[in-house]
């Protein structure tokens, strides 16, 4: 099984120019079982589904506004090969007090897919960049996100049909997405390697994710903060990163998962 994680910064590549069609040119070519994406619009999920139609994409707005007299939409998705997703959840993270100057609301999507006869649960976030306080905050409400499943299992509706029935919703659970959070921080130790329930799936062989080519925005220099996290320590998987790309400011990494 193969799942792409990817901040496509909204179809801009490295250098500021629109290359949303050759990302979806990119995203078929990797044919994945699910792409999860950071970083998108209204606009780019419609030409996404138009790009790949073997795809179903399910949308998890972090903002949902009104931009001179236009509707506008903004947060992260998730597709995947149609007919085999079971349920999606879009989760909205609670912000946090803080003094911080800028912070933006954030979100999570949810898929539980069917593969080989499995249940497979995906999360992907963006959280926030400017405020320390929120991105620890929003790692404690994906937490809780993830711990849900455990209770359900314990506390299920015993409905067998309808909207009260139970849908499978596995406790392993899959989390990938830009984190803003690089691997050589302080908060990355205290929030993720000190944790068992953070499995870090590229811990053994971490490559940059961000900044490679972009040095505008990025002055400080490459780094890593795209991941995928699991609570599962069977689970048998390796990540690639392309670090060739220059078709958005991230790069995309893709998880090969061998065993569930």
């Amino acid at each position: 099984m193969r799942i792409v994680s990817w901040n496509v910064q909204n179809g801009v590549d490295a250098y500021g120019e629109d290359k949303a069609s050759q990302q979806h040119q990119y995203i078929a070519q990797q044919k994945a079982e699910v792409i999860a994406l950071q970083e998108v619009d209204d606009v780019y999920i419609a030409s996404i589904e138009r790009a790949l139609p073997d795809y179903q994409w399910h949308f998890a707005p972090s903002l949902s506004y009104s931009h001179n007299g236009q509707w506008t939409e903004f947060g992260n998705a998730i597709g995947a090969l149609k007919g085999t997703s079971i349920q999606w959840r879009a989760h909205s993270l609670l912000p946090s007090p803080t003094q911080a100057e800028q912070h933006m609301p954030r979100s999570v999507g949810e898929l539980v897919v069917a593969y080989q006869e499995k249940a497979v649960r995906v999360l992907t976030c963006h959280l926030e960049y400017f405020c320390e306080q929120h991105r620890r905050a929003q790692v404690q409400q994906i937490e809780a996100i993830v711990a849900v499943a455990k209770t359900l299992q314990q506390y299920p509706s015993k409905a067998t049909e309808g909207l009260y029935m139970p849908r499978a919703l596995p406790i392993d659970t899959i989390v990938c997405g830009d984190f803003n959070i690089a691997d050589s921080t302080e908060q990355y130790q205290q929030l993720f390697a000190s944790k068992r329930h953070w499995r870090d799936l590229a811990a053994n062989k971490p490559q940059p994710t961000c900044g490679i080519f972009d040095i505008k925005q990025w002055k400080h220099g490459a780094d890593r903060r795209d991941y995928f996290f699991t609570n599962n320590y069977a689970l048998g998987a390796k990540v690639e990163t392309d670090a060739q790309t220059t078709l958005s400011d991230h790069q995309p990494i893709v998880l090969h998962i061998e065993n569930l």
